[in-house]
């Protein structure tokens, strides 16, 4: 069976650049602060906590 989820390094630097991205932006446009806080927040759970990769297969 296909594996659809992202293993869990490709996930950590799916995170990284994101909230990296969204603090540049809010960094040129303070007004958009809660973009990082989201993305700090939502991606945490997404990469440490949702779906367990199976790998044994």
């Amino acid at each position: 069976m296909l594996n659809k989820q992202p293993s869990k390094s490709i996930r950590v630097a799916i995170y990284v650049v994101t909230v990296a991205l969204l603090g540049g932006i809010a960094w040129h446009h303070p007004f958009l602060f809660e973009l990082p806080l989201i993305a700090v927040i939502g991606g945490a759970y997404w990469t440490f906590f949702s779906g367990k990769v199976d790998s044994t297969n």
